[in-house]
C-alpha cells in the first residue's frame, strides 16, 4: 500500500467541471492535459481519488511530476499556477528590429569596392562602423538574414 499522502487536492465544483472540460475537448496542450487529470485523479472530493503512484502508473508519467504538481497546488490553490508553465525571460536577443533592417539593407546594397559580394564579416564590420550595435558575431548576421530568405552565395 502507498505511503500516507500529503499536500491533499481538494477541487471545488467550479473548478472540476473546468478541468473536467478542458481534458474532454479544449485547448490545452497534451501537457497541460496531463496536469490536469493529476490534479482530478489526486482529488479527494473526487468519485475516484488515487494514490500517486497509481496516478503516475495509469497517466504513464513519473511520480515525482505527481506529487509535484499536487504539492504545487496545495501552495497555490490556483489551477493556473499548477496547471501552465511560467513564463521564461531567457536570454535577451541583441537583434531588434532596427539592426535586423540595417543588415538586411546592407546585404541588399552594393558591396564595397574591391568585393565581388558582401560576406558576413563584410556586413558585421560595416554595422559596427556605422554604430548601428557595438558587437555581433557573423553567426548572428547569418541567422538574421537566414530569416529574410536571403542568401549572399
Amino acid at each position: 500500500m502507498g505511503r500516507h499522502q500529503t499536500n491533499a487536492v481538494l477541487l471545488t465544483a467550479e473548478e472540476r467541471a473546468l478541468l473536467e472540460e478542458q481534458t474532454r475537448h479544449g485547448s490545452w496542450s497534451p501537457r497541460e492535459v496531463t496536469r490536469a487529470k493529476i490534479l482530478l485523479l489526486a482529488d479527494f472530493n473526487g468519485p475516484d481519488c488515487l494514490q500517486d503512484e497509481d496516478i503516475a502508473e495509469k497517466l504513464n508519467c513519473s511520480l515525482s511530476a505527481v506529487a509535484y504538481r499536487r504539492k504545487r497546488f496545495a501552495d497555490t490553490r490556483s489551477i493556473e499556477d499548477t496547471i501552465f508553465d511560467k513564463s521564461r525571460s531567457g536570454r535577451p536577443t541583441i537583434v531588434d528590429a532596427a539592426v535586423d533592417a540595417h543588415v538586411t539593407m546592407i546585404a541588399c546594397s552594393t558591396p564595397p569596392e574591391g568585393y565581388a559580394r558582401w560576406s558576413l564579416n563584410l556586413i558585421r564590420d560595416r554595422v559596427v562602423s556605422l554604430e548601428i550595435i557595438d558587437a555581433i558575431s557573423p553567426a548572428t548576421v547569418g541567422r538574421t538574414l537566414k530569416k529574410k530568405s536571403l542568401n549572399l552565395g
